[in-house]
């Protein structure tokens, strides 16, 4: 049944907990809904310790967290050229003050940036990931 949402009405009814995904449910579904579902329904299983042996033995063994991993590992290209897409015939405007040196998803922006939060700011840093990933959009 559709109910009419309002703003501050819940996303979801009855309080059920969104289910477990195998690793083959993964390429079809949102990865970052797939890896909460992975991770929040074990946590609610275990005691902390039991979890951390989990997460470990998971990323050793190849279980189904290694198999998101894997697939978001994979995706990374797709992702790229998605944005690429979006930004064909892209021109900077050379009177602005402000520039844009590159375009990327925004979950390898903070994940770059978790890696070194001086990764932006560096030219060297933006050629080689345009090196390495010939998809992603730089513009220096």
């Amino acid at each position: 049944m559709i109910e009419a949402a309002g703003k501050y009405s819940p996303i979801r009814r009855g309080g059920h907990p969104p289910p477990v995904r195998s690793g083959a449910a993964l390429v079809d579904s949102s990865p970052t809904g797939a890896a909460f579902n992975i991770i929040a329904g074990r946590a609610k299983e275990m005691e902390p310790d039991d979890f951390l042996l989990w997460w470990r033995n998971e990323l050793k063994t190849g279980g189904e967290l290694s198999e998101y991993m894997r697939v978001e590992k994979a995706r990374t290209s797709e992702r790229y050229r998605a944005v690429a897409k979006k930004n064909e015939g892209f021109k900077q405007n050379n009177r602005s003050d402000v520039r844009k040196v590159a375009e990327v998803p925004l979950r390898d922006y903070f994940r770059w940036l978790r890696e070194d939060p001086d990764f932006w700011k560096d030219d060297k840093n933006l050629k080689s990931l345009k090196r390495d990933n010939p998809d992603v959009c730089v513009y220096l």
